[in-house]
């Protein structure tokens, strides 16, 4: 990724997307010093941009410099310190100082401000347990790993889906509602309905597709 993107940053030294997406590779490449550096540049040309710094921070969090983190975190204008985006950061700060009913609240919130962010509940569990909250712990850790196994499982689904020209214009409902079935374990509820819908097509009266239609319509309404 980095041997792509460097020509990229280079011809378009402008481009946030592709300078934060470099900074983050180096940093998970061990090129951490290049990655960082990398990053502040990115804040600096864009001050005001939550997305430069969410991700001068997360490259600050991954490479274990939580200080140094803190320390960028005091500097960003309130406008960026103040959005979702960076809650998460708030929570690891308060984590690594052990204030734990702190470190959860964050979490909680970071949670719902990003459903699907594997580390933010994984720490959220980890954090729960500081305050004697097990039972969430356990019900949070449970779910990362039906999440982790469905992974697993989606890939030989879609391959088996993608091999059969016919999928579109005659699904096959028993594939289509397995693969539902794993979007949502993975927290996925918009491409689970897509594929329940698509089920659907095939069989309109299937029971199990109509109630997880409904089901998943109230989720997404309820998550909006």
């Amino acid at each position: 990724m980095i041997k792509l993107l460097e020509p990229v940053c280079r011809e378009h030294p402008a481009d946030l997307h592709s300078r934060i997406a470099l900074g983050l590779a180096q940093v998970r490449a061990g090129q951490i010093n290049q990655g960082i550096d990398e990053l502040r540049r990115v804040v600096q040309s864009h001050p005001e941009s939550v997305e430069a710094w969410d991700s001068l921070l997360l490259g600050l969090d991954e490479s274990g410099q939580v200080d140094t983190m803190e320390e960028e975190f005091g500097r960003a204008p309130a406008g960026v310190a103040d959005s979702p985006r960076m809650l998460k950061h708030r929570a690891k700060i308060a984590q690594d100082r052990k204030r734990w009913k702190e470190a959860v609240d964050y979490y909680r919130r970071a949670q719902a401000a990003e459903p699907y962010n594997r580390v933010v509940e994984y720490r959220l569990s980890r954090a729960l347990r500081h305050v004697a909250e097990t039972g969430e712990a356990d019900r949070i850790e449970e779910r990362l790993r039906s999440r982790d196994l469905a992974i697993q499982e989606v890939r030989p689904l879609f391959d088996q889906a993608t091999s059969m020209p016919s999928l579109g214009r005659s699904p096959r409902l028993e594939l289509c509602q397995k693969i539902a079935q794993v979007r949502e374990r993975m927290q996925l509820p918009d491409e689970a309905l897509a594929w329940h819908k698509l089920a659907l097509e095939a069989d309109p009266n299937n029971a199990a597709s109509l109630a997880a239609v409904s089901r998943l319509e109230s989720t997404i309404r309820g998550r909006g």
